[in-house]
């Protein structure tokens, strides 16, 4: 009996030991890990999903000890072959590390919007990187080729998916939409290849020409037509160059990046009935412009479009604020100037001078069209750009008639001349048909109010 009590008590101790070691081991791994992991690129680690992945795909997402505390899980397969590791040896030198890491912290601004969509479409979360390659995360970029935003997709790849490119807005350019047409995109090219590789590979060269050079290389195997030359050399530092990227971002810390990780931008949509200016909301809410401007890239003026639903995108801080304002306006915020047609005006005359196009005069002013446009009508011109001087709407075109003249003398600017006669510069240049930005020297006759 003593010695079954004696056995108890030390299998007892050797329990607690154990359990103590195991507690303090996991403890340190999960620092270790949360260092190696930075917690702004991913909330959550995804498991690999066979209805996504390739069979090769699940064996590399595998957790393998790479010689640290942390496991690497990658759910793209990431094979460290020599093409990928040349493309991680171009981001040694200086120039090309320092951008990598300012297109990490430029990521920090979509990551919030980005990464739930590859979420909840089960994608591979490395798919993340592919603006890191298209665009190093600049919204408004544009290609040489005419590939536009984030994703740098091409007009009718967009359309494909519903973006909507009009005078208004280029949704290319939208941070949200445009994710979820890329990533439909990726998700079809996925679907149809059954493989991630070359999924990527056809989203940069399009599917006929991978399925040409598979046909003509006899090989469904990625680095094997780039080894072959089967397809395009863009295409074949493209795909290796999104995995490399990959691979050393969510080893920033053992890969020694100085990134600084600040607060993840979160962003808040608030649907607008009318139109409104985004730099009447920059001042009145506070929010800085230029992050408006970024958020809702999509816009090809400062102004939203007058027709139609449109979803403002603004920092969640500002969006209380900036949805006060809006219902306080329930007309829109636009600056704009209220112009009383003359005799002889035309929607041209008018649409050249304000540099608008014709349809945009008409989508503010339902009460014309251009088979209506009487003398004496007032009609609504809204700024849309910076390079038009904003006057002050109680002063502006105030119908008096341009009958005297004006001999332009030296040092005489529009300004001065209009500021002399107490009229607009958009008064003068308009009756004297020229524009804003027209140059006048010593000697020109100008038509004046009398």
């Amino acid at each position: 009996m003593g010695w079954n009590l004696f056995w108890r008590k030390t299998v007892g101790l050797l329990d607690k030991s154990i359990f103590v070691f195991l507690l303090i081991f996991l403890s340190t791994t999960r620092v270790a890990y949360a260092q190696e992991y930075p917690s702004w690129l991913f909330k959550k680690r995804l498991q690999p999903d066979s209805t996504i992945l390739s069979e090769n795909s699940r064996k590399i997402a595998e957790p393998v000890r790479m010689g640290h505390a942390g496991p690497d899980v990658f759910m793209l397969p990431i094979p460290l072959n020599d093409a990928v590791k040349a493309e991680i040896t171009v981001f040694d030198q200086t120039a090309a590390r320092a951008e990598l890491v300012k297109t990490i912290e430029r990521a920090q601004l979509f990551r919030n919007s980005i990464m739930p969509v590859i979420e909840a479409k089960n994608l591979p979360r490395e798919l993340f990187f592919v603006p890191f390659v298209e665009s190093n995360f600049t919204v408004r970029a544009r290609s040489w080729a005419g590939a536009v935003g984030l994703w740098q997709l091409m007009d009718y790849s967009a359309r494909g998916t519903g973006l909507v490119l009009d005078e208004w807005r280029d949704e290319r350019r939208d941070f949200i939409k445009a994710t979820t047409a890329a990533l439909s995109i990726l998700a079809s090219n996925h679907e149809y290849y059954k493989d991630w590789h070359l999924a990527l590979a056809a989203y940069n060269c399009g599917r006929g020409a991978l399925d040409s050079a598979i046909t003509r290389a006899g090989t469904r195997d990625f680095f094997l037509l780039a080894e072959k030359k089967a397809i395009p050399l863009e295409t074949a530092h493209f795909v290796p160059r999104i995995l490399a990227v990959a691979y050393l971002v969510t080893r920033s810390g053992r890969n020694n990046l100085p990134v600084v990780y600040n607060e993840l931008q979160t962003w808040e949509s608030i649907p607008l009935k009318q139109s409104v200016d985004i730099r009447i909301i920059s001042e009145k809410s506070g929010a800085p412009l230029e992050i408006l401007r970024t958020g809702n890239s999509e816009l090809n003026y400062f102004v939203t479009p007058p027709a139609g639903i449109y979803s403002l995108k603004v920092p969640a801080r500002y969006a209380q604020a900036v949805r006060k304002i809006i219902a306080a306006q329930p007309q829109g915020l636009v600056r704009h100037v209220l112009y009383t047609v003359r005799s002889g005006d035309t929607l041209y005359s008018l649409s050249r001078h304000y540099n608008l196009s014709i349809d945009q005069i008409l989508q503010y002013n339902s009460h014309v069209s251009l088979s209506r446009f009487p003398a004496g009508v007032k009609i609504l011109i809204p700024f849309l750009k910076e390079d038009i001087a904003l006057p002050d709407p109680a002063r502006a075109f105030s119908n008096r008639p341009f009958t005297a003249a004006y001999t332009v003398a030296k040092g005489d600017s529009l300004y001065s001349i209009a500021a002399k006669y107490r009229i607009t510069v958009e008064e003068l240049a308009f009756g004297n048909r020229f524009s804003l930005t027209a140059v006048i020297k010593p000697g020109d006759s100008l038509k004046v109010p009398a």
